[in-house]
Formats: structure tokens, sequence, C-alpha cells
């Protein structure tokens, strides 16, 4: 099972329900929102958390009957509800929640023009290679956010996040079957799956244990 759910509030017509969405939010949602300067950057923490509410309601599960606890990694994860496991992910105006059976990572980046010296820092040297090797500015720009995306997904489904560097591990994309690979001792077993949002300012990436296709569901306020 791998359900992706996703919120697109450049699509909002309404004033944003901040009270009623904080009022319902749990505790340790609550205190992340309360730590964050930026007002748009507390309506989008909001909006994960009510899409998160979604997503556990559409497999009959009540929000407020579940226990969030952090991991030796500080990954959220759910206490008291057995093979349930979920990763958040939030950019500029999107959204996104999966869940899943299996251990599962997920990220949503807005495309952006500072990205070279990105890949030169935290790319290992044939991703950087192949962006290079891309013959006009735009795939070079839509390459590497496939491949950050990808990335930093697996680095959530391993449970690792920050902990783990983005260039002691390599994704290929050959025949378009997307692999990870690496030469530290890492779990490189997954499946991986890139999302269309249908906003094309924006890249979506999935990794999962669970071999199987997401289905996605847009959740409106």
């Amino acid at each position: 099972m791998n359900r992706i759910y996703y919120i697109d509030l450049n699509k909002l017509n309404k004033t944003f329900p901040y009270e009623e969405l904080y009022n319902k939010a749990s505790s340790y949602r609550k205190e992340k929102v309360d730590s964050l300067k930026f007002y748009k950057d507390k309506c989008l923490s909001l909006s994960v958390d009510y899409i998160f509410r979604c997503a556990l309601k559409d497999i009959g599960i009540d929000y407020n009957s579940i226990v969030i606890q952090l991991d030796k990694n500080n990954k959220p994860f759910i206490k008291n509800v057995n093979n349930l496991y979920f990763n958040l992910s939030h950019s500029n105006k999107i959204g996104l929640c999966i869940i899943s059976d299996k251990e599962v990572g997920c990220d949503v980046e807005k495309i952006s023009d500072d990205f070279l010296d990105i890949a030169k820092t935290y790319f290992n040297k044939n991703e950087i290679n192949l962006i290079e090797q891309q013959k006009t500015y735009k795939n070079k720009q839509e390459l590497f956010f496939r491949l950050w995306t990808l990335k930093e997904s697996y680095t959530k489904a391993l449970g690792i996040g920050l902990n783990l560097d983005l260039n002691k591990f390599q994704i290929s994309l050959n025949n378009k079957k997307i692999k990870v690979s690496s030469d530290i001792n890492i779990d490189t077993n997954f499946y991986f799956e890139e999302i269309d949002l249908k906003n094309t300012d924006y890249k979506c990436s999935i990794c999962s244990k669970s071999f199987e296709k997401c289905k996605i569901t847009e959740i409106k306020l």
C-alpha cells in the first residue's frame, strides 16, 4: 500500500483557516508550527498536518487516537498502530503526505535556479557529470530536481535523513528504471516512483519498501 495525498495552496480561493487547523493539530504539530518564524511556513506546516489527518481518515484511522514519537534519528513514527508508516514533505506552497504498510519516504521541491552549486556540493561525481552533460539549462535543471527529490526520499525512507551524506550513494535512471547504489553498507533494496502533482513548478518522488504504484489524491481546503 502506497498512498500519496497532497495539497496545492496555489489553488486556495479563500482565507487560509489558520485557527481552525491549529486548534485541531496534535501537540507535536503545534510545537513545530510555533517554532516557525514566518506565517507562510506556519500555514504550510498546518496544511501538511491536515493532509495527514485526511490520509488517516481515508484508511479508517482516527487522527486523535494515534501516538506519534521520534526514533533515534528523530524520524516521527506512529507508536500504537502496527504496520503503518508515513512521511511528510512540503515546499513553497505544496504539502505532501505518504502512508504505506512498509518503510517509506517522500520529497517535494519547487524548481528554482540555484541548483548547480548545490549539485557540486552534495552529489557524487557520476550524478554531477550526468547533469553537466545535458545540452540545455532547462534539461540540467530538470535532472537536478529529479535526482534531488529521489535522493531525499531515499534518505527519509531509510530513516537516516541528514545523517547520510547525499554523495555517499548514487541514483541511476537507466531505461527509466530507478535504482540506488552505494559503496557503503546501506540498504539499497527500495522502490522509487516519480509523482506527477499536475504542477510543473515542482518535482516529487517517493521511495518505499512497498513495490507498487502510488494512489494519488489531491486534498483541498
